[in-house]
């Protein structure tokens, strides 16, 4: 598998990565855990090494899972996560509001050592611009 560096830091990861929305949101009803936990396995014992989530698939279920399945491979993979929505109370509580406010970032950075198991190697934000 080939490999790639991502911007100026020194994280490489394999030029084919696993987006993983679809195991636990989505595409239809959540797909079987063990089910999901192998496919991960098998990602990796064929060279795959990022994958992606965010809180939202789920929400947080989706996390969940990949922090659970890679947690073997813990420092030979590159797990991305995104977040910066929240419930909406006016949406059913749907996660459909978009939330960038600072004491938000604090927040999510601070609990995140749940769902990815740890502090994942990549952490992005949706930015509310308005």
């Amino acid at each position: 598998m080939q490999k790639r560096k991502l911007g100026k830091s020194n994280l490489e990861v394999s030029a084919i990565g696993l987006g993983c929305m679809g195991m636990s949101w989505s595409y239809g009803p959540p797909k079987d855990k063990q089910e999901m936990i192998s496919l991960l396995h098998a990602a990796v014992e064929r060279g795959v090494t990022f994958f992606d989530t965010a809180e939202v698939y789920g929400p947080l279920v989706n996390e969940e899972l990949v922090g659970e399945a890679l947690a073997p491979f813990r420092g030979k993979v590159v797990i991305a996560t995104k977040f910066g929505w929240e419930a909406n109370p006016n949406d059913g509580g749907k996660w459909s509001s978009l939330n960038s406010r600072p004491e938000h970032i604090k927040q999510v950075a601070e609990g995140r050592s749940s769902g990815c198991g740890s502090m994942p190697s990549i952490f992005s934000i949706n930015i509310a611009l308005t």
